[in-house]
């Protein structure tokens, strides 16, 4: 299924965003497969080494996320793109390395759902994560971290993490480039926190933890817990790419 008839010019201006040289990078093979119905996995469906790239239920919305390095509020489509999932195995030519995937992922978008893009720049409103008056206070990873309690993650990875819990997108403007020891518990909670607090702003009932629902929207809020780690939210406009979908098939063409 098309969006939209394109003229030559316009897949002339798609093609210029996409190939590097000649020879855009691409896969040695690549099999494309509807994913199993009610499959709900999205990014967390993702394992990229040396040799391939396996990508488990993802939406095309997805897809072209990873392709482009972008986050999904930075791309403008057809809704049908955030639904329609599927299970990509791919292998790597020799050679070649794990960081060449996003532009091997945009060859194969655009050979096989014939996708056809423009970038327009857009302002978002959005909050900036930003180191604090007295400094970042973080622990960066060690070898022997422990990995029950605690992930390892740059910041830019760190301000997704918050995401959900917020009425509009993080992004990270620490200039932090190690990475940093994260207890995911406690972020999670603080996430939901924040959530909830939301939704009880809207008017939408919560039931109390003791009855067996959702806890009530009290303790650490996300603005808090970002706080105890040196860091500040601070909401502004922020200009970025946004990637407007021309042209996307809704089925790939055959293996």
């Amino acid at each position: 299924m098309m969006v939209r008839i394109l003229s030559a010019a316009n897949l002339l201006v798609m093609a210029a965003t996409t190939v590097w040289g000649q020879h855009p990078p691409a896969f040695e093979v690549a099999s494309i497969r509807p994913a199993a119905v009610g499959s709900a996995r999205s990014a967390a469906g993702v394992m990229i080494d040396a040799a391939r790239a396996d990508f488990s239920g993802a939406s095309l919305a997805i897809l072209i996320s990873r392709a482009f390095r972008v986050r999904s509020f930075q791309i403008s489509g057809p809704d049908w793109m955030n639904t329609t999932r599927f299970d990509i195995f791919a292998k790597l030519p020799a050679g070649s390395a794990p960081d060449q995937v996003p532009e091997m992922l945009q060859t194969l978008l655009v050979e096989r759902f014939k996708l056809a893009l423009r970038r327009e720049p857009k302002e978002f409103p959005v909050y900036t994560l930003v180191a604090g008056k007295d400094g970042p206070k973080l622990t960066a990873c060690p070898a022997d971290y422990d990995k029950k309690q605690f992930s390892c993650m740059d910041m830019e990875k760190f301000a997704v993490l918050f995401f959900a819990g917020m009425d509009r997108p993080v992004i990270d403007q620490t200039e932090l480039e190690d990475s940093f020891m994260v207890p995911m518990g406690e972020i999670r909670q603080a996430v939901d926190r924040s959530r909830m607090a939301a939704l009880a702003a809207r008017g939408f009932p919560l039931r109390s933890a003791a009855a067996g629902g959702a806890a009530q929207p009290d303790g650490n809020s996300v603005f808090q817990v970002v706080r105890s780690y040196g860091l500040e939210l601070e909401a502004k406009k922020l200009a970025l790419p946004l990637l407007v979908i021309d042209h996307l098939e809704k089925l790939p063409t055959e293996n």
